[in-house]
């Protein structure tokens, strides 16, 4: 349905008052509980920009928020630096040009002590691979070609090109250890066999990392399954954007659904609870220039005890939306309401009367993007990153003090 199609056909009946209006909103939120913290060893957060130090676009170091100072830095192996592209919450390795691999000092360590580690990531090349780490000959692959390894054992259990999933695997490395894709776990397997690792590339093997990688987390131990539960839930609420969830799978109920109306409705398969006159949302606009133009949406009520819950689950760039629905003279939901806008959260305002707050949820556009800078630079490095073989830029320097004299 077109915004044409919207004005002629259900305005025209709001107007005749054949039908009542409602309008529904859902917002998804962080969950409270956070990650497992005992035994971290090393924490590689895309979403967190004060963790990079960065040359243009590529990464020379990503910190570790482990507090145990396993950075990732960049590799002079073989072939020279390699260093991958910092891009918006990811991180991009490539198989062409500079941006191959980072070193990290991972516990994979064979014969060692047990670890569990939890990636969320995305492959770009289906016959590339992710190699952990090697030890001789042994190499522990999180892919290799169309097969998950671990050590030298292969499932096939392949990820598709550009889905991002989070993998993750706990080994006491000895036995037995469980891999898991999304929190699905696979068959148990033998106890890896590894060393000291890389992201992206190592020496001894040329095969880079054709991916994006958003969050690494690694302990040297073998979290339980209520630890591995909780590490796999955060993450699913926080890259919930992003992760491609297979059929049966979900991010868990992190959603605030709220219509206009009273009592609750069952609707797209979930129910709705009215907002009545609590619930409100500011005018809806359509213009005719290109302009990113959000809306928010303030409910009232709220017990100021529940404000610093509300305020840590709320995450920038979670997903909000708006769609008008309309009622017949039975009070039953026409299918199917139209969706309005959608946005991506920004900000909140809060204000306090007694006992109870009022807290406005804040939504930009998509388009909001065409307003922040990119942060190219017409520079030599910058020009390599994307080109290597190109040399254009390296003059560029030695004209800001150039005298032409025109004959």
């Amino acid at each position: 349905m077109t915004s044409r199609d919207l004005t002629a056909g259900m305005l025209s009946a709001i107007a005749a008052g054949t039908v009542r209006p409602v309008l529904f909103y859902e917002g998804q939120y962080a969950s409270e509980g956070s990650p497992w913290q005992e035994n971290l060893i090393q924490w590689q957060d895309a979403a967190d920009a004060s963790t990079f130090s960065l040359t243009g676009a590529l990464v020379d170091q990503w910190a570790d928020k482990s507090t145990r100072e396993n950075h990732m830095l960049a590799s002079t192996m073989a072939g020279g630096e390699r260093r991958p592209t910092k891009s918006g919450t990811s991180v991009v390795f490539s198989t062409s040009g500079v941006a191959k691999g980072l070193v990290a000092p991972l516990p994979f360590v064979q014969g060692g002590t047990a670890f569990s580690y939890y990636l969320c990531w995305k492959r770009a090349g289906q016959n590339n691979d992710f190699v952990l780490g090697h030890t001789g000959a042994l190499y522990a692959y999180l892919q290799y070609a169309g097969n998950w390894y671990v050590g030298n054992e292969a499932q096939s259990v392949p990820m598709a090109n550009d889905v991002v999933k989070i993998k993750s695997c706990r080994s006491d490395n000895a036995s037995e250890q469980v891999r898991a894709t999304n929190g699905v776990a696979h068959a148990a397997t033998a106890a890896q066999s590894a060393d000291a690792s890389t992201i992206g590339a190592t020496d001894a093997y040329a095969g880079p990392l054709d991916g994006t990688i958003y969050e690494l987390r690694a302990y040297d131990a073998r979290l339980s399954d209520a630890a591995d539960t909780q590490t796999i839930d955060y993450l699913k609420a926080k890259w919930a954007d992003v992760i491609t969830f297979d059929a049966g799978e979900s991010p868990g109920e992190r959603y605030v659904r709220l219509f206009t109306g009273l009592g609750t409705i069952d609707w797209n398969g979930v129910t709705w609870t009215g907002g009545g006159d609590l619930l409100a949302i500011s005018p809806i606009e359509e213009l005719a220039a290109v302009e990113a133009v959000g809306f928010s949406v303030t409910v009232s009520g709220i017990d100021s005890n529940d404000i610093s819950r509300a305020l840590n689950s709320m995450r920038q760039g979670y997903p909000g939306k708006l769609w008008l629905g309309l009622f017949d003279s039975s009070n039953q939901l026409i299918d199917d309401p139209y969706m309005l806008r959608r946005g991506k959260f920004d900000i909140t305002v809060i204000e306090r009367t007694g006992e109870t707050c009022t807290i406005q949820v804040n939504y930009e556009d998509r388009l909001i993007d065409l307003e922040r800078p990119r942060g190219g630079r017409y520079t030599s490095a910058d020009q390599q990153a994307r080109y290597p073989t190109d040399r254009g830029f390296d003059f560029v320097p030695s004209l800001q003090d150039m005298q032409i004299l025109w004959k």
